[in-house]
């Protein structure tokens, strides 16, 4: 029955999770005796959200932090500090049994198949694992289960009894992936999935990823360098550098029209990408020059300001926060203190 003050008006759905200032921390140990010899805040205080069914592609240079993020979102590693919440519940708070059970729906694919893939298990074992240590379905309908899942991502059965090593980077990749599904998972961390493999395999992997999004109604993480990736792929997307986010936004709103001067620096560096645009004063943005900054010691206030060509005295003073500037689309940005200015 409609309310006589017309439909009630939609609401999104709850986010499926949600990160509010996390942080992790490496213990940097050097000399022959690996003693501590300081601190990485690999992870420096991030807050985001993912909705059900969503794909968020994070972006940075090596070293910026987002595999540390990633797997404290998993609880994989936990964080040093914030809140990483599944389904409003936060994780940190879960004893054994219930972290185990929420670990069934949030699953990762590995960067590098090979080493993610024991060398002495076959294809079906490796597969099957998952449902062994969960204990889900029937131990009669498992092969079963295993054969479907290899067909889901494009292996037929006759791979079933090959050892990793008999496999191409691309099939063992589609094995983690399977591996990865086996459990039903809500939400799926997928870290640089195809970094380790050949070009031409590449494309077909992200369109397995995408494929599987839309017939699972799966909801990524998608950790990747290849920007033409991330694009296809993602909804949103998030830049990280040194363990901070410094922009964030709908996919073709953040490409079309980055803010932060890193951003246009990685599009600048992309290949075959164009600069978006020039900057007020004329200057070309240019592609990060220098080495990244040592992350165990970041540079203060803004950590882009020793390669950003628009850094001033503020940017060494004063950390920037993410903030929405005036006129910019709904969901987009920016820790910058000159983003008007440059924009």
């Amino acid at each position: 029955m409609v309310s006589p003050d017309g439909p009630a008006p939609q609401r999104d759905p709850p986010p499926l999770l949600e990160a509010e200032g996390v942080e992790v921390e490496h213990v940097l140990r050097r000399g022959p005796l690996r003693r501590p010899a300081g601190v990485i805040r690999a992870v420096a205080g991030v807050s985001l959200t993912l909705a059900p069914g969503e794909t968020l592609g994070l972006v940075g240079e090596s070293g910026s932090g987002k595999s540390s993020l990633g797997r404290a979102l998993l609880h994989l590693e936990t964080p040093t500090a914030g809140e990483v919440r599944f389904r409003g519940r936060p994780l940190a708070a879960l004893d054994a049994g219930a972290l185990r059970r929420a670990r069934r729906e949030l699953q990762m694919v590995f960067q590098d198949p090979a080493a993610a893939l024991n060398p002495r298990h076959t294809v079906a074992r490796a597969v099957r694992e998952p449902l062994d240590v969960h204990g889900l379905g029937a131990p009669s309908g498992r092969p079963e289960r295993v054969r479907a899942l290899l067909q889901r991502v494009g292996l037929e059965p006759e791979y079933l009894g090959r050892y990793p090593h008999e496999l191409s980077g691309g099939q063992r990749q589609r094995v983690g992936i399977a591996r990865a599904l086996a459990t039903d998972p809500a939400l799926v961390v997928a870290d640089e999935p195809i970094s380790a493999l050949d070009v031409s395999i590449q494309a077909q992997i992200v369109n397995l990823l995408a494929d599987l999004r839309e017939s699972l109604g799966l909801t990524y993480l998608f950790i990747a360098h290849d920007l033409a990736m991330v694009r296809h792929l993602s909804d949103r997307v998030a830049v990280m550098l040194l363990g901070k986010l410094v922009e964030t936004g709908p996919r073709e709103a953040l490409f079309r029209t980055p803010l932060h001067p890193y951003t246009r620096a990685l599009l600048a560096a992309a290949p075959r990408r164009p600069v978006p645009d020039r900057a007020r004063s004329g200057v070309l943005v240019a592609a990060p020059t220098g080495d990244l900054p040592d992350p165990a010691d970041p540079p203060s206030g803004c950590r882009y300001r020793t390669r950003c060509p628009f850094a001033t005295e503020r940017c060494g003073l004063e950390a920037p926060e993410l903030r929405a500037p005036a006129g910019t689309a709904a969901g987009h940005r920016v820790a910058c203190h000159h983003a008007e200015e440059i924009g």
